[in-house]
């Protein structure tokens, strides 16, 4: 099975979270059980070198309302960008890795907006 796997940062062993530590300890056993995998990593450290790793895209520029609820203090709109980058690095992770099912965890709503937006089981 070809799996993608979004993650805080990479490498997993690099950063003190528990959900970057729990993704590098999920590549190694599931490499392990022939399995491929694609990371999305949020924030990286040298993915550039790791044939695994997908980016993240730029975010796209904040739509006037956003802009103005970001100056009222409201960050409503932050999920909702993060997840249209996790969507478009997904993605690519589709047509370059093949994968076909996405693990990730559920911050800020973005596991149910990222599903809404894909073609493949986001778990």
């Amino acid at each position: 099975m070809k799996i993608g796997l979004v993650t805080p940062s990479w490498p997993g062993d690099r950063n003190p979270n528990g959900i970057a530590t729990t993704v590098a300890f999920l590549v190694e056993g599931l490499e392990a059980l022939r399995h491929d995998v694609a990371v999305i990593p949020l924030y990286s450290e040298g993915e550039e070198s790791d044939p695994r790793c997908v980016a993240l895209p730029a975010p796209r520029p904040l739509k006037f309302s956003e802009r103005v609820s970001r100056k009222l203090g409201w960050r409503e709109s932050l999920p909702t960008i993060v997840a249209e980058q996790i969507v478009a690095a997904a993605q690519i992770a589709i047509r370059t890795h093949g994968i076909e099912v996405l693990v990730m965890e559920e911050t800020n709503g973005w596991a149910g907006m990222v599903q809404r937006l894909l073609p493949i089981p986001v778990i």
